[in-house]
């Protein structure tokens, strides 16, 4: 289970639209269903990943870059890093930990953008593990079970006008958010997130899009999403959140995105694409087997 290479240093990329992957040999250390992770090439030190019993590949497939887009600014102490600092759930004293704070996330299940889709569950569930007591986010109202299951306390329509959706969400919450994660990042999400955020609070946004109404002497906290493992700032806390992610898998902390495979392996894709394209995805997470192209 990983995320395609990409290498920030040299810019060398590797798709993974395909039954078997090229990477640099550091990276690998067993076939199939194992991730070795370095924190640079010169370096042995192994962290395997393997997919747990209790996942299928294309449930594994959906988690490594979505997972790290989601943990990473929220979770990363990191010198540099683009973070909210927060103290994982894995560590020490983590779990829990923000009881009593409020947390908005911006994108649900909505089908504005693939990215959207598969990011939004991981950060309702590290929203739950950490103990946000109110957990707020968009989406099309029939995912509104869906994302409860996985800790969102409140679900309101993402095509409310803004100036409702903030009154609505301030008003659950009792007030600007501590965390405010906008996984769609356009404008309009841009200008909703940043009017909720709390003086002093976090906002993480996925897409680095100019903020309306943004005050350069405000307080508010602003991060720019950086879910890259390879990414030298990201490497120490990758490793330990890839460290970590078979055992929430295990143990259900995590659970995979909802998915839907395309049939035709690559011949899928274009149509999946149109598909997102007309917002006819909401909730499932599209994944194809390259091995069935005809």
């Amino acid at each position: 289970m990983c995320e395609s290479y990409y290498d920030v240093a040299t810019g060398d990329l590797r798709g993974a639209f395909q039954q078997y992957v090229a990477v640099p040999s550091v990276y690998v250390a067993k076939a199939c269903t194992t991730l070795v992770f370095f924190s640079s090439p010169t370096e042995r030190s192994i962290h395997l990943i393997q997919i747990p019993e209790n996942l299928t590949f294309e449930e594994a497939a959906t988690i490594p870059s979505s997972f790290g887009t989601a943990a990473l600014p929220l979770y990363n102490d990191a010198e540099g890093a683009s973070s909210a600092r927060l103290l994982a759930p894995w560590e020490e004293g983590g779990k829990g930990k923000y009881t009593g704070k409020a947390a908005l996330i911006l994108g649900g299940a909505s089908s504005v953008g693939q990215y959207a889709l598969a990011l939004t569950p991981s950060v309702i569930q590290l929203a739950r593990l950490s103990g946000f007591s109110t957990i707020v986010t968009t989406a099309s109202l029939g995912n509104t079970d869906f994302l409860k299951s996985l800790g969102a306390t409140h679900v309101f329509d993402r095509k409310l006008p803004s100036e409702k959706l903030v009154h609505n969400a301030l008003d659950v919450a009792g007030g600007p958010f501590d965390l405010v994660y906008d996984a769609v990042a356009n404008e309009e999400t841009l200008a909703v997130g940043y009017r909720a955020t709390a003086c002093k609070g976090d906002f993480v946004y996925v897409v680095p899009n100019p903020i309306s109404g943004a005050d350069e002497s405000s307080k508010k906290r602003l991060h720019f999403a950086n879910g890259i493992y390879t990414a030298p700032v990201n490497q120490a806390a990758g490793q330990r959140i890839l460290a970590e992610l078979p055992e929430l898998l295990k143990r259900g902390d995590i659970k995979p995105n909802r998915l839907e495979v395309l049939p035709g392996g690559l011949g899928g894709v274009l149509a999946g694409l149109e598909r997102l394209g007309r917002n006819q995805v909401s909730g499932v997470k599209l994944v194809v087997r390259p091995q069935e192209t005809e």
